[in-house]
């Protein structure tokens, strides 16, 4: 369930693989990520992903996103990472919606926001527990916020 508008689908595949958001088709990286922005209407979104091999063998995954504008205030989800999330790698995209006008910071550093109100940024992290603040703020002098707790293992 989301309050936001708008969703990031992203994931990893191999990056030789053909992969497809929606029945359109995405750009795989060199490291297999690939990603895709996509507007939410109001209910209940299934959000279809299909990754082909060279071969022609197709992998379908679907998920079902709830959007449900907040009453009031300022509408905000942190989509990734999990509050809690072990990884083993020194740097960490933190990743998630607002309206897209509002500012957001990441740890006290402005994160960019799309035309969606998706935002993004990237944290380095130090090994053991790191705390990951995200506040976002609109025009009015609305606030909403999150922090997790990522543990970095290397």
């Amino acid at each position: 369930m989301v309050e936001t508008g708008a969703v990031r689908v992203f994931g990893k595949a191999r990056p030789d693989a053909i992969v497809g958001i929606e029945g359109v088709p995405v750009e795989v990286r060199e490291d297999g990520t690939f990603q895709r922005d996509l507007p939410l209407e109001e209910g209940s979104n299934i959000i279809e992903v299909a990754a082909s091999d060279l071969s022609g063998d197709t992998v379908f995954q679907s998920v079902v996103v709830f959007y449900t504008p907040p009453p009031a205030g300022l509408p905000f989800t942190l989509f990734y990472p999990a509050d809690g999330l072990v990884v083993k790698e020194p740097s960490i995209a933190v990743i998630g919606g607002t309206q897209p006008d509002a500012v957001v910071g990441v740890n006290g550093d402005p994160a960019d926001v799309s035309e969606l109100g998706i935002f993004s940024a990237n944290v380095s992290l130090t090994e053991g527990a790191n705390v990951i603040e995200v506040v976002a703020t609109d025009i009015e002098g609305n606030t909403s916020f999150r922090t997790v707790v990522v543990f970095y293992v290397p």
